[in-house]
Parts: structure tokens; sequence; C-alpha cells
């Protein structure tokens, strides 16, 4: 998932993004980071999350480097442990190098 930050076009779905073994934090993903790599991010879709470390911090680096970034969809599982309130508190705290940047928030269910 990682290694694949550096070939970003203007859409991106990202399906899975949770470890079970490695967290992966931002200091991680700052050292991958390279100036022109998000440059092209438009939209993307994170779609089954469990809010775990690491996928949060993927968002939260992802809001802060994209800068032509519109719209930003986040589609929680189901069996997420955490309320909608407390992810959706958490996400409007981080910082966005788009000031074009919505977040967009919904969880799965089955139905």
């Amino acid at each position: 998932m990682y290694a694949s930050l550096y070939n970003f076009s203007s859409l991106l779905q990202v399906n899975d993004i949770s470890s079970e073994h490695d967290e992966v934090d931002i200091d991680f993903l700052n050292a991958q980071w390279t100036g022109d790599m998000l440059s092209k991010l438009i939209c993307i879709n994170v779609v089954g999350m469990i809010c775990t470390l690491s996928e949060m911090n993927f968002i939260k680096f992802v809001l802060s480097k994209a800068r032509r970034l519109e719209e930003f969809h986040v589609c929680i599982d189901e069996d997420c442990s955490k309320s909608n309130e407390a992810v959706v508190t958490e996400l409007v705290k981080y910082r966005r190098a788009s000031p074009r940047a919505k977040v967009f928030f919904e969880r799965m269910s089955d139905g």
C-alpha cells in the first residue's frame, strides 16, 4: 500500500490499508514523502476502515500534503469500535494543505 504512494493520479481508491502487525506512523510517511507525489490528487476514497492508528495516520498525512485535494471520502467498516462522532471529531482536527478539501464520512452497514 505505502509503496504505491509514488504513482498517484487525480483519483485514488483505497480498499485496505490496515495491517495487523505493522503500525505506520506519521514519521514513516513523512520520510517517504517527495514534494510532488500527491500533486495531482483531487479525490480519494478510503473504504472499509476500522480506524487503526495506521489508517488514521494515512488520512492525516494525505490531508496535510495534497495541495489540490477537493474530496476525501472515508467509509468506515461497521465493525469499527469508534463511534461516528469520535471519528468525525478526529478527522476535522487534521490540518489540510488544500483549502478546498472536504472530508465526507459514512459507516458501512449490512443491508
